[in-house]
């Protein structure tokens, strides 16, 4: 059995399910189909398999949009009717016809970061209580010390969409 296909597959349904959250939050009804984009890095693994992108497409009533190119490097300016979707990483940008409100979206932002920061510290707690890293398993620490990367990277990729926004 390849772990890769097992690791893609379960991204694809992380994926999947934080667009179809988002699409809830906004409500936006799942027979509406949308535009959608995506970061640069992600964006080459989605063309580079276009079985996946099929997929995704179909599970979230969603279609890649080739327009909306985002830059390399550097803050994409946030749109009225676009709305920021992350997942494990992974950064979308959803299109639709209807105008957000974006103080909206911009006090839903701080609140995950608010969210995110707190549950870091917790994190960091437990690493730096050297009782609970010397008495526990290696893989325990191993995946506390994961967690705490991604959720320093999610924080930091909100905080960049917080800033995109202003």
């Amino acid at each position: 059995m390849n772990v890769q296909i097992l690791k893609d597959g379960n991204q694809l349904q992380k994926d999947i399910t934080a667009i179809r959250e988002a699409r809830i939050k906004n409500q936006i009804k799942n027979s509406e189909k949308i535009k959608f984009t995506l970061d640069h890095s992600l964006r080459k693994i989605f063309i580079s398999r276009p079985e996946r992108l099929r997929l995704l497409e179909k599970q979230t009533n969603t279609e890649f949009n080739e327009e909306h190119v985002l830059p390399k490097k550097g803050l994409l300016k946030s749109l009225d009717n676009e709305i920021l979707v992350f997942s494990s990483g992974n950064k979308f940008y959803l299109f639709h016809h209807k105008e957000f409100d974006s103080s909206k979206q911009k006090d839903d932002l701080i609140k995950e970061i608010d969210y995110y920061k707190g549950f870091l510290q917790t994190i960091n707690l437990k690493l730096n209580n050297e009782r609970f890293v010397k008495n526990a398993r290696p893989e325990v620490v191993a995946l506390e010390q994961k967690k705490k990367a991604d959720t320093e990277t999610k924080i930091k990729a909100l905080e960049e969409s917080l800033a995109s926004m202003t």
